[in-house]
């Protein structure tokens, strides 16, 4: 089983009022640029995952096809 960690929001996103300074924005900048970079990890992750999921049940449903007697659904 895949596990795919959700990445939180940067922590300067969900403070109050707006940036110090310039270098408290730049920061921030960088904070939002990773977490982007990391929801994008996400979500390939989650496709790959429901790849899985489905290549799974199509598994599942031919081995049930092999053991109701359709031998052309048999490995």
């Amino acid at each position: 089983m895949v596990f795919c960690s959700e990445p939180t929001p940067p922590s300067c996103i969900l403070e109050d009022g707006t940036f110090a300074d310039d270098l408290d924005r730049e920061m921030c900048k960088g904070a939002v640029t990773d977490y982007l970079a990391d929801a994008e990890d996400f979500q390939t992750c989650l496709n790959g995952a429901g790849a899985a999921v489905f290549a799974e049940a199509e598994a599942v449903v031919g081995q049930y096809h092999c053991k109701a007697g359709d031998e052309s659904a048999c490995p």
